[in-house]
């Protein structure tokens, strides 16, 4: 039972936000609207069994209602949809449901109204192979932009994510085309397939095998017809969506095709979560100038949405700020956004209460060199010496009562604490200076040397540090 509890817990967390959730919702958005189509049309079928028999034939193809007499003797008409049909052809259309379901479509009923257009086109469609083949590759390449504008991926990669599916309906639907099948409008015997001809001049029984064709099931509409041809075709598309299926398992090659635009969406949208093959196929293109900083501002966006880069992302970047293709500005943000800082207290007190202040971080940067605090103190109001100043640097990944990487939230990290007793009401704002380097980890723990003015020397092997002024006011209620 225990383990039951933990497997349900553990598909909730993965299916809870995010995007595989959403990827859920969407796929049962889907498919839902055809299982409720198939549903509908089993409880039809299940009633047309019942009533057809009971009304000898004369049942509306369309709302599957008994129908009553019309204007006309041979004409009987639909309570429900007022459509007219002669007796003769419905009768007829029943038989070829019967013996042939595909064939038997009611909308080729002589009716007395004209048939719609979008009936016109589904039929044109539903006939003709490569126009069905078609209206598939459209279905599938509309998911593929659907996935793409969903996922942030790039459009021409969820299309050829979509490959095997689209190759692999398409060949289905051509080995439907190419089985045995009737087309045309010409009778032909039920039991032998030879061609009655005109109805008048048609024998009592078949010339051919001596069966009775002229009663109701002697005769089915359209001549038997083979075409291996779209056998063949339909076999070859298959096999070809098996092996697209399949390439995946050569491991990153299908990312060589892709231009590389697309490629670097792939790489800054990372849907599949690691980007190892993308980065393989990445290196060995020439990026334009342009093209680097669109790369390198969207893995910034990216950490700053996901809480953290990959190790290939992380190294990309270093190498292009070693390099000096990226603006300094960017290079401030991808630094000053590894470490946020905040003041933790509360925002409102009692007069003497006593209020113990600490820091709140979060970080996104997990590989070497990462970000070193230098904290310079606490200060209120015209404090002339700060509390709580550090003579150690301390490592950002460590630094902060509450700490915050990815989605974990930690309360055990090394966080200056100071302890202020306010004896009046009113506004108090604490002030802190700390600075932020980028510096090897080997230097967390040594000793900092302060200034006269009150600025840190930089520990050895800086190559970033910036200087942070944080505000955090606390309202004293009498």
């Amino acid at each position: 039972m225990a383990a039951t509890v933990f497997i349900l817990r553990s598909v909730r967390s993965e299916f809870t936000g995010g995007m595989v959730g959403w990827l859920v919702v969407l796929t049962g958005m889907l498919l839902l609207p055809p299982l409720m189509i198939m549903v509908v049309m089993c409880r039809k079928h299940r009633r047309l069994i019942r009533i057809v028999p009971e009304h000898g034939g004369i049942v509306c193809p369309q709302c599957a209602m008994a129908m009553i007499e019309g204007d006309a003797a041979e004409h009987w008409t639909c309570p429900k949809c007022s459509r007219c049909f002669s007796g003769d052809d419905l009768l007829q259309y029943w038989v070829n449901v019967a013996h042939h379901p595909d064939k038997a479509m009611w909308w080729r009923l002589n009716q007395r109204e004209p048939v719609g257009v979008w009936i016109r086109l589904i039929t044109a469609v539903k006939k003709n192979p490569w126009l069905s083949v078609g209206a598939n590759c459209v279905l599938w390449i509309g998911m593929g932009l659907i996935l793409g504008l969903g996922t942030g991926s790039s459009v021409l990669f969820s299309l050829f994510t979509f490959l095997h599916m689209a190759l692999l309906m398409s060949g289905f639907i051509l080995l439907g085309f190419g089985k045995k099948r009737r087309i045309g409008d010409e009778k032909h015997c039920v039991a032998c397939d030879y061609p009655c001809g005109p109805m008048p001049a048609m024998p009592e029984r078949c010339p051919e095998c001596g069966s009775r064709w002229r009663g109701v099931g002697g005769t089915v509409t359209g001549m038997l017809v083979r075409r291996p041809r779209f056998m063949a075709a339909g076999t070859v598309l298959i096999v070809l969506s098996v092996a697209a299926l399949f390439a995946p398992v050569t491991r990153g090659r299908q990312f060589n095709f892709l231009p590389t635009g697309p490629l670097i969406t792939e790489v800054i949208a990372a849907p599949r979560g690691f980007t190892i093959d993308e980065w393989k196929a990445l290196r060995s293109r020439t990026l334009s100038k342009d093209q680097t900083l669109r790369l390198a501002t969207g893995l910034i966006d990216r950490r700053l949405k996901q809480g953290s880069l990959s190790n290939e992302d992380v190294l990309w970047i270093d190498a292009q700020i070693v390099a000096g293709t990226l603006p300094q500005e960017l290079v401030d943000r991808y630094f000053r956004e590894m470490l946020e800082i905040s003041i933790l207290a509360p925002a409102t007190v009692k007069v003497n209460e006593s209020v113990t202040l600490a820091m709140s971080t979060r970080y996104r940067h997990y590989t070497q060199p990462g970000p070193l605090v230098l904290f310079g103190g606490y200060g209120v109001g015209g404090d002339l010496e700060p509390k709580a100043r550090q003579d150690v640097t301390i490592a950002g990944a460590s630094f902060g009562r509450k700490q915050q990487f990815l989605k974990s939230v930690s309360s055990h990290g090394v966080s200056p604490e100071a302890t202020y007793q306010f004896n009046s009401s009113g506004s108090n704002t604490i002030r802190i200076s700390l600075w932020v380097a980028i510096a090897p980890l080997t230097s967390a723990g040594h000793t900092i040397t302060w200034n006269a003015d009150g600025t840190p020397v930089p520990p050895v092997g800086t190559s970033w540090i910036e200087r942070r002024d944080l505000e955090h006011t606390i309202e004293v209620e009498p």
